[in-house]
């Protein structure tokens, strides 16, 4: 077939097909063509197979009650990975399992548009809908005398295609009700998905379903990689705007409480929010946000002049961030030490409190300036200063508070008492979020402080990282001579960053190490950038991974030749890649 061929109609033979949408199939046919696909081809790639997945058990009980269903029609059943590899077949009919053999239709077997072509199975992964094949719309010319219908199957949850259940026969045999068959199969499944979710996801859903059902708003929920809009959520706000109320929503998660409050959108307009923390035995385990956008000028009318968020909320993007919740940060901070009041910042290490403090208090003080004291300075009574500035135009600034022993802190008392050298000044301190909490008897030490921001971390702040890479390229003098492709910014906006804003100055210096001029694609990125986990790596596990990394790369992602490379077995190699949290490299 060249491109400007025909699709061939269906049989008129035989009985009654199912309406084949032409345009869909010949869509189909392309992208064969495109994929380099022969039409005379002969065997199916054979990708090993899986004899235990979650789609699998899931789909157990809902196949056996398909095979009791259909099982007076000549048809074969087919279930298939996300990868169109077939898991596996059960034959109600030997004369269609004889034929469905011969073209090797059977577990672990590839069965993807790219492979094979057109067929129930690739064209649905391709197409992300359901497909009714039949005859001679199979773009190889071994499967014309088959017709099959396939059904995507949807993770409820996620939204993403996990499979695709197939029903197969010979065409002369096939009937119009495969269609329907398959498809209310497929839904089936997707509710024994849906059944097999973790408690915590399952009362995230729920709590999602009922703030839907309340009314008109746009409603959000977020939990541990779980992320759904409503209809009316996907209507009013932009893809980005949805994505910057999803990492808010993530970052309320972390608070661990309800919240209402008012946030700027990228557009400008304010947001309100409505985010209640959803609990499961007593655990935050997600967020349901309802959302409804004010009109920035409307909200200008009715107010008698602009608020202090609004004053306050517009700091240089590319060096604060512009996200929600960082300017929410910003916004708290600059209001409590324009006032002198005492705050903490907390965050995790490498977040730029710190940087973002001292931004902050030099454009409410063009002329000051900041007086940062180490903790554990102060504990050992190294911290003698002679400022330089007015009272006024002071910031001191303590750094890691939450070491501060008795002695540090009667040492930071005479420094900010009456007689002290650094008397009148504004004050503001950070602190590193610890998993066992404040240590114990630090509460005489904080006591000072009155009020605490926090400062979201990287992963809830996704969305700044293209403007904090551009900033950083411009501060090494790499601005405008050199820039991450499309692809590798996307492999960095789905990294969880467990080294914060350090590790990402890490990775800029490492590309530019590599190609300090040009497009950077994701090869030039270290291997930690294709990695979920958030577990410690010992140097020998850093080397393992980076191993890992560079042999899915040399193999084109394809699994099974990586581990022949690397001399280790396919189990071994999943089981590593789920160890590591490595994602397609």
């Amino acid at each position: 077939m060249n491109e400007t061929s025909s699709v061939p109609h269906a049989h008129e033979g035989g009985r009654a097909h199912a309406v084949v949408d032409e345009g869909f199939v010949r869509a189909s046919w392309r992208r064969s063509q495109l994929a380099g696909v022969q039409q005379g081809g002969k065997e199916s790639p054979f990708l090993g197979k899986v004899d235990d997945s979650r789609l699998l058990r899931c789909a157990g009980e809902p196949l056996a009650r398909l095979r009791e269903t259909i099982e007076h029609l000549p048809v074969s059943i087919a279930l298939s990975d996300n990868r169109a590899r077939i898991l596996t077949r059960f034959d109600n009919s030997t004369k269609v399992g004889s034929a469905l053999d011969a073209v090797s239709f059977a577990p672990g077997f590839d069965y993807a548009e790219t492979a094979i072509g057109t067929n129930g199975i690739g064209t649905v992964l391709a197409s992300g809908r359901a497909a009714h094949i039949a005859g001679e719309h199979h773009f190889q010319e071994r499967f014309m005398r088959l017709t099959c219908s396939g059904a995507p199957i949807r993770d409820p949850l996620t939204g993403r295609i996990e499979g695709v259940l197939d029903l197969s026969g010979i065409s002369t045999d096939a009937c119009v009700v495969m269609h329907s068959l398959v498809r209310s199969g497929a839904r089936e499944i997707e509710r024994a998905l849906l059944l097999d979710r973790s408690v915590a996801q399952r009362a995230i859903f729920e709590r999602f379903v009922l703030a839907d059902a309340r009314g008109q708003h746009a409603v959000f929920a977020a939990g541990e990689r779980l992320s759904m809009a409503n209809a009316e959520a996907q209507r009013v706000f932009t893809v980005t705007e949805q994505q910057w109320i999803g990492q808010h929503a993530l970052f309320v998660l972390e608070g661990g409480r309800d919240r209402r409050e008012e946030l700027e959108l990228p557009t400008g307009d304010p947001v309100r929010l409505v985010c209640r923390v959803v609990t499961v035995a007593d655990i935050a385990v997600g967020v349901v946000c309802e959302a409804r956008r004010v009109n920035r000028a409307v909200r200008r009318q009715l107010e008698a002049g602009p608020s202090d968020a609004a004053r306050l909320g517009t700091p240089d993007a590319a060096e604060l961030g512009a996200t929600p919740s960082v300017q929410q940060a910003c916004t708290q901070i600059e209001r409590l030490i324009s006032a002198a009041r005492p705050v903490i910042v907390l965050g995790e290490p490498g977040t730029g409190r710190v940087s973002l403090v001292e931004s902050i208090w030099r454009r409410c003080r063009p002329q000051g300036r900041v007086v940062c004291l180490d903790a554990e300075s102060l504990n050992r009574g190294e911290c003698a200063v002679r400022p330089s500035a007015q009272a006024a135009d002071l910031l001191v600034l303590v750094r890691d508070v939450q070491r501060l022993s008795p002695a540090g802190d009667r040492a930071l008392d005479r420094l900010l008492g009456d007689e002290g050298e650094l008397s009148g000044a504004a004050v503001a301190a950070t602190m590193t979020v610890l998993p066992q909490g404040v240590p114990e008897g630090a509460a005489a030490e904080l006591a000072r402080f009155e009020e605490t921001v926090t400062v979201p971390a990287l992963r809830h702040r996704r969305a700044d990282i293209p403007l904090m890479v551009g900033r950083m390229l411009e501060r090494r003098g790499f601005g405008g001579r050199s820039a991450l492709s499309p692809e590798a910014m996307r492999v960095l906006c789905a990294h969880d960053w467990p080294g914060n804003l350090h590790e990402l100055e890490q990775v800029v210096d490492h590309v530019l190490a590599r190609r300090p001029v040009g497009r950077i694609p994701p090869e030039d990125l270290p291997a930690s950038c294709f990695t979920q986990g958030r577990i410690p790596l010992g140097e020998l596990e850093r080397a393992e991974r980076d191993a890992i990394v560079a042999a899915l790369r040399e193999q084109g992602g394809n699994r099974s030749r990586a581990a022949v490379a690397l001399g280790i077995s396919r189990s071994s190699l999943y089981r590593k890649l789920q160890l590591f949290g490595i994602a397609e490299c």
